[in-house]
């Protein structure tokens, strides 16, 4: 099964899955997941239509928010944060590496940016270099 990292209770990342890996996933406990990898980035990779059929057969509600950082806006930030909130389970997020669904749930979480970026630290994903970016979510989801 494909690498899953944990960032909290209820939020986790992991680079690319198969339609193998939902059941998987359902069997380890996640009830949602959330797929930000865009159709044919990469040569092989399994569309988004076929990973929604395999995910709802393993008992997953399964959500397609492609994201690559020019095509990053609020409505992706605030559609993100909502799926994960309104979660009646664990959520797997996951992106070519896990990188960018880490970043995407950093951008939308409730808590200090300083903890997210240890937490997403602690989990490989280094995002220090983004911490002014995501104040400035954080500040625009406060309407601050």
């Amino acid at each position: 099964m494909v690498s899953i990292k944990k960032l909290t209770d209820t939020m986790s990342v992991s680079p690319q899955i198969e339609v193998d890996d939902l059941s998987k996933i359902a069997d380890a406990g996640f009830s949602v997941v959330i797929n930000n990898r865009p159709d044919g980035e990469e040569s092989g990779q399994p569309d988004h239509e076929t990973l929604a059929i395999a995910a709802k057969n393993a008992g997953l509600s399964y959500h397609y928010l492609p994201m690559t950082m020019a095509a990053l806006d609020e409505k992706l930030i605030n559609a993100f944060a909502d799926l994960v909130q309104s979660a009646k389970g664990p959520v797997l997020a996951y992106c070519r590496s896990g990188t960018r669904s880490a970043f995407l749930w950093a951008l939308g979480a409730d808590m200090p940016v300083e903890h997210l970026l240890e937490v997403t630290g602690k989990a490989g994903y280094d995002l220090s270099t983004q911490a002014a970016v995501i104040r400035q979510a954080h500040a625009r989801r406060k309407g601050g």
